[in-house]
């Protein structure tokens, strides 16, 4: 569960009414929970006093300045990298500059008012290059 959402940097991101976002999100999740029982070793990682275990990962968005329609595109980085806008009619240039923000392309999610969001899901990536990552707990290994 998502439990905090520290912004970094906004800056406005090309001729249009969004900005792009630089943000850490903190989690907390219950290793008793039956929703999280296929989480690999999540009963070995470490909890904190209240049984949960808590973790962090980079996040990227594109979101509008004003309004929108309030709902969010979760679009999966390639080995920490927001390559491309997605659901656009057509293809976008991509940049391998891991900070810097996605083509517009045609605009699609914009024109329907969607913030799309990249979160960081690996913990085996450069975070000194600017790749996204997620600060994974480890886990416990029992001796034997």
């Amino acid at each position: 569960m998502l439990e905090t959402l520290t912004i970094h940097s906004t800056e406005p991101h090309q001729d249009f009414p969004y900005e792009w976002l630089t943000a850490t999100a903190e989690f907390a999740v219950d290793p008793a929970a039956a929703a999280n029982a296929r989480i690999v070793d999540l009963d070995r990682a470490p909890r904190t006093g209240d049984g949960r275990v808590r973790f962090d990962a980079d996040v990227r968005m594109l979101r509008p300045r004003t309004g929108g329609n309030g709902r969010t595109l979760l679009a999966v980085p390639n080995r920490g990298m927001a390559l491309g806008l997605p659901c656009n009619a057509e293809p976008t240039p991509l940049s391998f500059d891991p900070t810097a923000a996605p083509s517009a392309g045609d605009a699609f999610p914009f024109r329907r008012g969607w913030t799309v969001a990249w979160c960081g899901w690996q913990w085996d990536v450069r975070r000194e290059c600017g790749a996204l990552r997620l600060d994974a707990p480890i886990a416990e290994v029992e001796p034997g």
